[in-house]
């Protein structure tokens, strides 16, 4: 978790260098920058079923952002950061994302939100060259290669393999029953796939493959469901929220 943290934190301080370059190279007028501010904005949810998922982060980038403004700027100028809710749904991130770039006109957009949300935003990102870190990181985030997308860790399917490696050769687990807790989500149902792939690749099938999705408030049916198929390991491909209820 340290090391995704200070791997988020480099990433972010290399955008802030881009968009120094980028305020100081500049001659001609450019989106979002003033003799004495840069717009930036971000897509990410505030309010809702997931609140939990972006609130922490996004508070944590406004205090960035405010610290960088009271060291005095980029390159003399400050920061002017509009953060527009999602409430991690897809119509409302690309309404959000059309209203920073095109009403307010920011020079970036730092998150455009989860996979469906960025997903459906491509074709949007590139044709506006639209410099951001989404809170995704499904494999269609650099494959094929997005000039302007930047992801900060491990693919959905590779975590997912990571954890059948760490069970089956670091705890060295003989016959273990398995099973996936996933929402069904872009990314539950490529770390369920990730699952059965890796599964059948150590002669395993899955237990049980449990539906526990976004905004869930119990799970005491998949709790016991689990513990009557005597399950040794739980997989979960989800967001923090139904994660913690479960």
């Amino acid at each position: 978790m340290k090391r995704k943290c200070r791997a988020g934190f480099l990433l972010f301080a290399c955008m802030l260098m881009c968009l120094g370059v980028a305020v100081c190279s500049q001659s001609a007028e450019v989106r979002g920058v003033t003799k004495d501010s840069v717009r930036i904005g971000m897509v990410l949810v505030k309010t809702g079923p997931v609140a939990a998922l972006g609130l922490p982060e996004g508070w944590a980038i406004q205090d960035t952002f405010n610290s960088v403004n009271e060291a005095g700027g980029i390159n003399g100028r400050k920061i002017d950061f509009i953060w527009e809710d999602d409430q991690f749904k897809t119509p409302l991130a690309i309404s959000a994302f059309n209203k920073l770039l095109f009403r307010d006109k920011v020079l970036s957009i730092l998150t455009s939100g989860g996979t469906p949300q960025t997903i459906a935003m491509f074709d949007l990102i590139d044709k506006h060259q639209v410099v951001n870190i989404p809170n995704a990181l499904a494999d269609e985030m650099f494959n094929p290669h997005r000039p302007y997308i930047f992801i900060i860790g491990a693919t959905y399917e590779t975590q997912v393999e990571l954890m059948f490696d760490y069970i089956m050769n670091d705890l060295k687990a003989k016959d273990p029953r398995i099973a996936v807790v996933y929402a069904e989500t872009e990314f539950g149902k490529k770390g369920l796939e990730a699952a059965r792939k890796r599964a059948e690749q150590y002669g395993l099938k899955l237990v049980s493959e449990l539906v526990l999705n976004i905004g869930s408030v119990d799970a005491s049916s998949q709790v016991l469901s689990l513990k009557k198929d005597n399950v040794d390991f739980v997989v979960t491909c989800n967001l923090t929220p139904p994660t913690i209820t479960f």
